[in-house]
This record gives C-alpha cells, sequence and structure tokens, in this order.
C-alpha cells in the first residue's frame, strides 16, 4: 500500500511538470512566465517584422525603447490592445505610487493615446496568440518619443536587419535613414519591448535631499514637495535578518572593450568608491564592474544591461580636446521610480583632464607640472568622472549640497581632508581643490573628490 501511494504521488509530480514544460516557470517578480511563449516574439519574414503577442500580454503595461547613436534611451509606457480584427498600441497616462497621474503630454488632460494600428494577419486559435506586421513602426514611423521630439526620415536608406527574442523582453536592429544637417545617414537604431515587473515599494521625494524624482527633472528651485517618487534601484536583501546582507541581485556594470585597458582600474575603482555607501544603507557587495574584452550588440541593448561607454568622439578630428566628462542615460519606471538600466559615457579626453588639473593642481602637486602626466594621476582623475556619474546612475542629482558649510580651516588640515573631503559629495562641482598652499603639506590624493559623507547619507536615506 505504501509502495502504491509513492507511485501515485510520483505520477502526479510527473504529469504536472510536463503538463507545465520547460519553458513555463512562473516568475513572481514580472508577472509573466519565463520563456518567450509568455511574452511578445518577433521574426523576421522576408523582410517583414512579424510580432506574435500572446493573449496574457493584451492590456498589461510593457515597456517600449529606442537606442540610437545619440546615446539617449528613448522610452514610454505602451499597452497591446485588441480592437475587433485590428491591433492597437496605446500610449497611456501614468498612475504614479505617489498618487499623481503623469499625463501623456503636458497640458493634455486624455487617459490614452493610439500610436499605432496594425491589422491582425493570423490567430493562432489554440494558443491564443495574435500575428500582426509591425515594420511600419519600426522602420517608417516617425514617432514622437518625447514632446517636439522630429525626425526627417530617409525611406530609401533605411532597413530591418534582425531580430531577437529574450525571455521577457524582444529586441529589433534596424538602420534608419535620417537627414542629419545637410547629410543624409543610415545610423544603428535599435528597439526593444520589455515586460514590466510587479510596481516596487517606493520613497517619497523630499526636496531636501540630492534625488531626482521618476521624471529625471532637474533643481526644484521653489522649495517645496510635489508628489512623487525618487529614482533609485530595487535593492533587496538576500539575508533579511541580517543588517548588512548581501542582495538577491547586485547592481551590475559591464564595461565597453572600447576603454583603454590601462584605465579599466581606475572606472571600476570609482564606481566601486560607492560600495561603503550602499553598505551603511545595508547592503554588502551591491554594486560588480565586470570588463568585457567582446559585447555582444543583443546583450548590449538589452534592459538588464549597464554599460560603461568610452566616448569615441575624443578620436575624431575636431574634438580631440573633448571637454565635458561624461553623462548617463536611464530607462525609469514612471510608476515608481525603478531604474531599469543606467549607462555611463566617459567623455572627457586625457588631453583635458591633465590640462583642468593643471590650472587647479599644479603648485601642489609636481607630478603636474610635466607632460604627459603620468598614467596613476590621469587615471585618478577618470576615477573622479567615473565616480560622479555612477552617482547620477544610482539617482543623484547635480548640486552643492553641504559644501558651503565646511569651514575653511580645514582645508588645509590633512585628518579632516582625509576622512571628510574638501567637499561632501562627489556630486558638489567643487572640482579639484586649490586651496592649500605648498607649505601645508598636503598629499595629492586628498586635492581631487571622493565620494563623501553626504552621499553616504543619501544612499542611506534612499
Amino acid at each position: 500500500m505504501r509502495h502504491y501511494i509513492c507511485l501515485i504521488i510520483l505520477l502526479s509530480f510527473l504529469k504536472t511538470s510536463f503538463a507545465s514544460g520547460p519553458w513555463t516557470e512562473y516568475n513572481n517578480e514580472n508577472g509573466y512566465q519565463a520563456g518567450n511563449d509568455a511574452f511578445l516574439t518577433a521574426s523576421v519574414v522576408e523582410d517583414q517584422l512579424i510580432l506574435t503577442v500572446p493573449e496574457e500580454v493584451l492590456n498589461k503595461p510593457i515597456l517600449f525603447i529606442r537606442y540610437d547613436q545619440s546615446g539617449k534611451r528613448r522610452f514610454m509606457q505602451v499597452i497591446w490592445s485588441l480592437h475587433g480584427d485590428r491591433m492597437l498600441l496605446k500610449v497611456p497616462s501614468i498612475r504614479s505610487t505617489a498618487g499623481i497621474i503623469l499625463p501623456i503630454k503636458p497640458n493634455l488632460t486624455i487617459e490614452e493615446n493610439i500610436l499605432s494600428v496594425f491589422p491582425i494577419e493570423q490567430k493562432e486559435m489554440d494558443l491564443d496568440k495574435y500575428q500582426i506586421d509591425i515594420t511600419a513602426l519600426v522602420l517608417h514611423q516617425s514617432i514622437e518619443w518625447e514632446p517636439g521630439f522630429t525626425e526627417n526620415l530617409v525611406p530609401a536608406i533605411t532597413l530591418l536587419e534582425g531580430a531577437k527574442n529574450l525571455e521577457d523582453e524582444v529586441i529589433i536592429k534596424t538602420r534608419r535613414g535620417l537627414v542629419m544637417g545637410e547629410s543624409k545617414v543610415s545610423l544603428p537604431t535599435f528597439y526593444g519591448f520589455s515586460a514590466l515587473p510587479d510596481p516596487m515599494r517606493a520613497r517619497r521625494f523630499d526636496y531636501r535631499m540630492g534625488f531626482y524624482d521618476e521624471e529625471t527633472t532637474g533643481i526644484h528651485f521653489w522649495l517645496r514637495n510635489s508628489p512623487a517618487n525618487i529614482s533609485r534601484w530595487r535593492l533587496q536583501k538576500k539575508f533579511k535578518d541580517q543588517k548588512v546582507s548581501v542582495p538577491v541581485k547586485p547592481i551590475t556594470f559591464l564595461m565597453s572593450p572600447d576603454i583603454p585597458k590601462k584605465w579599466r582600474p581606475y572606472i571600476k575603482a570609482g564606481i566601486m568608491e560607492w560600495l561603503p555607501a550602499f553598505e551603511s544603507a545595508g547592503f554588502k557587495d551591491a554594486l560588480l564592474v565586470k570588463e568585457m574584452d567582446s559585447l555582444d550588440e543583443w546583450q548590449a541593448h538589452s534592459i538588464h544591461s549597464n554599460i560603461i561607454y568610452w566616448s569615441p568622439n575624443k578620436y575624431l578630428r575636431g574634438s580631440e580636446y573633448e571637454d565635458y566628462g561624461g553623462t548617463v542615460a536611464k530607462i525609469i519606471d514612471f510608476r515608481t521610480g525603478e531604474i531599469f538600466r543606467g549607462d555611463i559615457f566617459m567623455g572627457a579626453s586625457e588631453r583635458t583632464v591633465m590640462e583642468k588639473y593643471f590650472v587647479r593642481a599644479a603648485p601642489l602637486d609636481k607630478r603636474a607640472r610635466r607632460f604627459p602626466f603620468p598614467d596613476e594621476l590621469v587615471g585618478s582623475l577618470f576615477q573622479v568622472i567615473a565616480a560622479h556619474e555612477a552617482g547620477h546612475i544610482f539617482g543623484l542629482k547635480d548640486g552643492n549640497y553641504g559644501e558651503f558649510t565646511y569651514p575653511w580651516e580645514k582645508m588645509n588640515d590633512s585628518l579632516w581632508l582625509r576622512t571628510m573631503g574638501h567637499t561632501p559629495s562627489i556630486m558638489n562641482y567643487s572640482r579639484s581643490s586649490n586651496i592649500p598652499q605648498p607649505e601645508d603639506c598636503i598629499s595629492p590624493s586628498l586635492l581631487v573628490q571622493k565620494v563623501g559623507p553626504t552621499d553616504r547619507y543619501n544612499i542611506r536615506w534612499a
């Protein structure tokens, strides 16, 4: 009898396992079943892009993303919806968990807009899936990704190059013909559809803190709190009973193969400067940086990749002295402020960082009195830029928070500088310190900015 009961249990288990199949494991994090059968899939058939939309995706918010040469990550929340024998791609207004509605366009009080309409090419009756041709959407339609965004398209040099289906996203590769200036160019442009997870628990915006809101608007000059969430990452403790725990999923950066190998340790160090800040918030080893000797183009355009790029402009004739330090691009869930993806673009050239440091610090750092600087000095300057841009990736704005409360007499106090820095935040625009005098014997390592006490407080608060 005991063996008979065991056999029944085993058969029941096998029946359940085979019925569900190998790619239908439910993923509670995003509400979709794992595997392409549960999400959108794309295929290229005779130069047409055919999208398969399962029934369970209908009327659920997903992300529509565009990656282009500008470095911007343009994105919007969309919904696939049936309307008779047609499929609608709609853009809804977004209800933020902060209790506010983010409109489709400023001063436009409609709940949803139709981005595109597609006839249903075929319906797989048994599987509740609909097939539509979205070639025109990604090749020929001029989409207003943001207010005032327009393009002058050139269809003759626009083409579809491929598509990739991943577990919870579809990535589409095109060449987009555009008129730019007085030239016609065909630029690599990728599009993505990505599943949205269940909204995370948000942190309310406070103008006194150094964070962007979910729309990453600039400085709040009116000095009052608006109904908003801050932009931040979804970090969760792996061991919730521990005061300081490793996260379930660390924030991971991939270093582009274009970054010269001699600068990679310094850029990585700039990211890792933030480790103590996250540890003060209860997360050990919250950050991970991986060097990449090659980067698959599909991985590079996945919402799950955060990439540190090395701007190629500094090698172009006329841009050799590119002087902007860097910039970032983020993809954010407007419902909660959750940051899905963050990319860093290292902009400044070696020549630029050397010249700026020479002007400020040559009297205090003998290494800066001869060109070119030693690699360790140039690397430390790139480290400052990487740390600053990483702060933006973590949700922080530029600002001089607390800077003017530092006592003047402490600027030549090596003990203070070692503990507090010459400015309280890497997000301050202080740059290298030029206040100490040669007779103060301040170590050159104390002249550059680092992640400071304000940054640690901000991350802990968030």
